[in-house]
């Protein structure tokens, strides 16, 4: 999760800190390692179900190119 800067957020606009990623479905065209891809795809069910099971609210538009992936 970037980190939230509140000093320049309000109700409306949350600014965070730039994080160096690609979306998910350009990291879904590169040649990977089968074991990248699980670890992936694992990292990607717990970023959707989590706050679903802990919380009960859902990304309202879940799809490759609203999901980052950071090189580490």
């Amino acid at each position: 999760m970037p980190r939230v800067f509140p000093a320049y957020s309000t109700g409306r606009v949350i600014t965070t800190e730039l994080v160096e990623c690609q979306r998910l479905d350009e990291v879904a065209k590169q040649d990977l390692s089968p074991e990248a891809r699980f670890h992936i795809g694992r990292m990607l069910v717990r970023a959707w179900l989590g706050p679903v099971l802990t919380t009960g609210t859902a990304h309202g538009d879940p799809h490759p190119g609203n999901f980052l992936v950071r090189p580490d």
